[in-house]
């Protein structure tokens, strides 16, 4: 009997100090007593137990974030950012019958893809056959692609990804429509080696700056 009130101290001073106070009990009363101190050590070890665990957690968490946030820095140290705030990504140009391919993903549901869209839909107008349009606003015709960029896109729209080399999460509404069109036209531009030359030769300086950005 020592032993099973000393276990129950251990677990919880208040069933310990109860038990010892009342062993003049009747027997009956005493079982009850004894199971019903049990119960509360129980849920009493249980919640230490929770506590301990949370805090371990919390401190792991604490300790994790350190080494994510290097990995974070070192891929956003390697992000090369052009104009309107594409990427660039290491990957080969993307064609379709010898056009770049663009692409577009949105939603009527996304008030920015709303913004976004009708942009695009007169930028890309101003390429005609010299672009191979993939517009994906309220469809999933290439859902795949766009799985193949999640790290990039995280499911998140709008997303343009502009001959698989140029992408961005995200509207250009903090620009303005105006530098908006431009900088659509000047990542096409890039793409279809300033053709037509109507339409790039207004964009050609950031045409150039893209090219730069590039290489840095």
């Amino acid at each position: 009997m020592i032993e099973d009130e000393k276990r129950l101290y251990i677990f919880g001073d208040i069933c310990y100090s109860k038990c010892m106070a009342k062993k003049e009990v009747n027997s009956k009363g005493s079982v009850l007593q004894i199971v019903m101190t049990v119960l509360l050590v129980g849920a009493a070890f249980a919640i230490g137990s929770m506590w301990t665990e949370l805090r371990v957690m919390k401190n792991k968490k604490a300790e994790v974030p350190v080494e994510q946030e290097k990995v974070l820095d070192k891929k956003e140290e390697e992000k090369v950012l052009t104009v309107g705030n594409f990427v660039v990504i290491e990957k080969e140009i993307c064609y379709e019958e010898e056009k770049p391919i663009i692409y577009m993903f949105g939603s009527s549901n996304c008030p920015h893809c709303t913004w976004e869209h009708p942009i695009f839909e007169k930028v890309v107008a101003l390429f005609g056959d010299k672009i191979s349009v993939r517009d994906n606003m309220d469809n999933t015709t290439d859902s795949a692609v766009f799985e193949e960029y999640s790290d990039i896109n995280g499911g998140a729209i709008p997303f343009m990804l502009f001959g698989c080399r140029y992408t961005r999460l995200g509207s250009g509404e903090r620009s303005g429509e105006a530098e908006e069109v431009k900088n659509l036209t000047a990542i096409i531009c890039r793409l279809t080696n300033g053709e037509p030359g109507e339409v790039c030769d207004s964009v050609s300086e950031l045409v150039e700056k893209i090219k730069i950005d590039e290489v840095k």
